[in-house]
């Protein structure tokens, strides 16, 4: 489970790193061109930025559910060591033991339908990213 929230954490510090250099050089983009005749201005990116990340944007949407989860299952699996004394302390401790195997039954589920998921959207982002940056891609309007 750690191992898995550090790579999403990882995943998620990249992305963040990517959004922040498209950023800088759309930025920067006009001192590229400092050199060029200026009757001629180089045309800058001007489109919307919400549109072109928007793939991008969800997915890294759902690795901060992912994340979360992650964080969720970590303190449930802290359940199995919880001990209870005192009167009640065995009943208590019943209980907790009782939640901690149902949330061990449900993570596994839930796990593997996220991650599924989640490897899907990430090899259409990729295809798609790649197609797009490709000289030989096919355009469409």
């Amino acid at each position: 489970m750690e191992e898995a929230l550090d790579k999403v954490l990882m995943t998620l510090k990249i992305f963040g790193k990517y959004r922040a250099a498209f950023r800088e050089f759309k930025a920067k983009l006009p001192d590229y061109f400092s050199n060029v005749d200026q009757q001629k201005k180089p045309k800058t990116w001007d489109f919307q930025e919400h549109l072109v990340f928007k793939r991008f944007d969800a997915f890294v949407e759902r690795l901060n559910i992912i994340k979360e989860f992650f964080k969720t299952a970590q303190q449930f699996l802290k359940l199995e060591k919880v001990e209870i004394g005192g009167i009640r302390g065995k009943a208590l401790s019943s209980r907790i033991n009782n939640v901690h195997e149902e949330f061990k039954v449900g993570d596994k589920r839930s796990l593997q339908s996220m991650v599924t998921t989640c490897v899907v959207n990430l090899n259409v982002l990729l295809t798609r990213t790649s197609m797009a940056s490709s000289p030989t891609a096919p355009t469409t309007v």
